[in-house]
């Protein structure tokens, strides 16, 4: 009787336990999705400010030649 009702106690600690790491695992996983998002956005704007840098160096290019062009007619 004694073994039956520490094997029902072991069994209840052990479900317990694996409730509780079912919970910390969900938790967890809800956190890097979080986590996930907010990386993704921050490369989102990153490449948004990159391409917005490039499109300013391709015109500040353009500047340059046209005047370097219209130095060259000058002299």
């Amino acid at each position: 009787m004694q073994d039956t009702v520490t094997l029902k106690r072991k069994r209840s600690d052990e479900s317990e336990l694996i409730d509780h790491l079912r919970h910390d695992f969900e938790h967890v996983k809800a956190m890097l999705h979080k986590s996930e998002g907010r990386l993704k956005a921050r490369a989102d704007a990153e490449i948004a400010a990159s391409d917005k840098l490039a499109r300013e160096l391709r015109a500040t290019e353009a500047a340059l030649e046209s005047a370097r062009l219209a130095l060259l007619r000058k002299f």
